[in-house]
């Protein structure tokens, strides 16, 4: 077995477990920012995120690591295999963030006059 080979069929589980572990983080972490800012929710919310949401980002979220994790391991694979992996995490990460970005985050109440809670990183837009 060459050096790559195991990492196609370790794709087959590790970018789906990103994909799903993005898609959760990011909607844990917009759940985190309205609890913090003490922001009103309608009341379908939980459907919404649950039905609509969560899918979404878990989509979209799966492509973008598997095209990546794919295109990685195709071209650096062979001589370190660390790399798709690495790749696949990166943009698990960005994923995440730009998932919480796109989400439905009510802005500037009065627990966050800024629109972001005071644990949010000052450098990071939200």
């Amino acid at each position: 077995m060459a050096r790559r080979d195991w990492l196609i069929p370790a794709g087959l589980l590790i970018c789906p477990a990103l994909s799903f572990a993005a898609a959760y983080a990011g909607v844990a972490l917009r759940y985190k920012v309205i609890g913090a800012c003490r922001a009103d929710t309608a009341p379908g919310e939980g459907w919404y995120v649950l039905f609509f949401l969560g899918p979404v980002i878990t989509i979209v979220a799966f492509v973008v690591i598997a095209t990546i994790y794919g295109a990685t391991a195709y071209a650096w694979g062979r001589r370190h295999p660390w790399v798709p992996l690495l790749a696949g995490i990166l943009v698990a990460i960005v994923a995440v963030y730009v998932g919480v970005l796109v989400m439905d985050i009510p802005g500037h109440t009065p627990d966050c006059p800024s629109g972001r809670p005071p644990w949010w990183p000052r450098w990071l837009p939200l």
